[in-house]
């Protein structure tokens, strides 16, 4: 049903959580999946969990705050694998509150460099490697804070709307060339950066709680069944979108 068997697939920030989950299930469907992130030591175990499986996958170090290791990324990938089919741009950073008065534009830049920066420059040279292809698809990974306002991480949320707008805008420009781009905003998933935040926020059992109807945060093997579905065929008519998966954290 999802048509990924042998596509070449780029998982970016894959050595955890939603990355991990992703890559995985991409693995099982039969993708040939490219995993990337700055951990080589994690990066490395989500690819012996995929080869384990049975699976396929290769793994490139890369810190995505560096445009010239964004550039080494993809160059070595085109010498390696010649091409891609679809690409999750999933690396991204959060933190702690940090009130705008209090923040510094290293903070800014950080953030920004990681979770809106690299996914333009990743979109670039993804779609450069996927001309050609058929089924091209990307997903970039926002927030259901890329929708919304919170307080005290105005930095992270001004990177999570930037990824959607820029996801419309280039959704628009290459539609007619076949590819399709979409955007996936997860709300409070259980991953090692929610674990930080809840072990240092004072009764956050009971936050995700009142805030989220469903009354837990999501797994991140459910956002990754998210994101397989947008990188397949069985989105085949789905593009520019902004797909919120936060068991209705934005609705209630």
């Amino acid at each position: 049903m999802h048509s990924l068997s042998g596509k070449k697939t780029l998982v970016t920030g894959g050595g955890s959580g939603i990355g991990r989950a992703t890559a995985l299930l991409l693995a099982r469907e039969g993708a040939d999946v490219i995993v990337t992130g700055l951990d080589a030591q994690a990066g490395s175990e989500t690819i012996r969990q995929i080869v384990a499986a049975g699976g396929l996958g290769s793994y490139f170090q890369a810190d995505l705050a560096r445009v010239d290791d964004i550039e080494r990324l993809f160059a070595d990938i085109k010498r390696q694998h010649g091409r891609l089919d679809c690409a999750f741009n999933n690396a991204g950073i959060g933190g702690m509150p940090t009130p705008i008065l209090d923040a510094s534009i290293e903070l800014f830049e950080h953030i920004f460099a990681i979770n809106t920066r690299s996914v333009w420059l990743c979109m670039q040279h993804e779609l450069r490697l996927m001309q050609g292809q058929r089924g091209r698809s990307i997903v970039n990974n926002s927030s259901v804070h890329g929708t919304l306002g919170m307080s005290g991480h105005s930095a992270y949320v001004a990177s999570k709307h930037a990824v959607i707008g820029m996801t419309k805008a280039v959704a628009l420009e290459m539609a007619s060339a076949g590819f399709r781009v979409n955007c996936l905003c997860p709300g409070a998933t259980r991953t090692s950066m929610f674990d930080r935040w809840a072990s240092e926020v004072a009764n956050s059992s009971e936050i995700i709680k009142s805030a989220v109807p469903l009354g837990r945060p999501a797994d991140a093997q459910e956002i990754a069944a998210a994101a397989l579905w947008l990188l397949s065929d069985a989105s085949s008519y789905l593009t520019g979108q902004t797909i919120i998966v936060d068991g209705g954290f934005s609705v209630a």
